[in-house]
């Protein structure tokens, strides 16, 4: 596997970036990543919000939130990726703004691990923002190989007691619900608005994360663009509900949502 970090400068930021990585190679030759999802945040953010963000990677959007808010709790479990993730928010001097933990987040503490970058072998560029954890019904299955590279520590949302969260970005590749078993007190203290990756199609957990979130009064939007995984979650008794629904109806044709519940 080859791995080639590059620095690039554009008008999102300054970034290193592996452009043997599937993210980093798109992001050195756009300048940008999930413009779909930036189109929607950067009206929506606040100067005083707080921003969690689950499965930062090398923290394209951590640095575009961080921008625009108060504060962004940024969780990414991988050791490569959370360097590149630690240094552009040093380059981008966030660092004020931003705490980062090289941490996965799910129902209890433990280790767990994540499958081999092997699986995520794309030809010409591997994709390590598509490694998840791996556990009995994972994308990717594990053969009980023990692989001490890729073994990291898992913790609960909870635990960090954070006490206001005005958006919770979550992607997690399938770990989904188990972050939403250890962050119940934080998710329903705050209703956070959330994006999500989410493919109820693929897997019955991706189901019970949308049906949560459907109980717990939120109406949800999904893009009809690139994968049609990522959505939009708005909870209908937030104060932002109507600013939220706002920009969405507002949104260029190419972005295009449909509201789900």
């Amino acid at each position: 596997m080859q791995k080639q970090l590059e620095i690039v400068t554009n008008n999102n930021g300054t970034f290193i970036v592996d452009i043997k990585d599937l993210i980093g190679n798109y992001i050195a030759a756009n300048g940008c990543w999930e413009i779909h999802l930036q189109d929607f945040y950067s009206r929506f953010i606040k100067s005083d919000d707080i921003i969690i963000d689950a499965g930062a990677n090398i923290g394209y959007l951590t640095v575009q939130f961080a921008k625009l808010c108060k504060k962004v709790y940024a969780f990414e479990p991988q050791s490569y990726v959370f360097n590149q993730l630690s240094t552009n928010i040093l380059f981008n001097d966030l660092s004020e703004k931003v705490s980062s933990y090289r941490l996965a987040l799910g129902d209890e503490k433990g280790m767990g691990q994540l499958w081999s970058i092997d699986k995520e072998d794309f030809g010409q560029v591997w994709n390590w923002g598509g490694r998840g954890l791996e556990w009995e019904d994972s994308y990717h299955k594990s053969t009980g190989e023990e692989r001490e590279e890729d073994k990291v520590n898992i913790v609960t949302l909870d635990s960090f007691q954070i006490k206001k969260c005005n958006i919770l970005k979550l992607d997690v590749q399938g770990y989904e619900w188990q972050l939403i078993q250890g962050g119940k007190q934080t998710i329903e203290n705050s209703l956070p608005l959330v994006l999500l990756e989410s493919s109820p199609e693929r897997s019955e957990y991706d189901r019970k994360v949308l049906e949560y979130f459907k109980d717990l009064g939120y109406s949800n939007y999904r893009y009809l663009v690139n994968t049609k995984e990522d959505c939009i979650l708005i909870n209908r008794n937030s104060e932002r509900y109507t600013q939220a629904v706002d920009i969405i109806e507002q949104m260029d044709d190419g972005y295009k949502l449909t509201k789900e519940f």
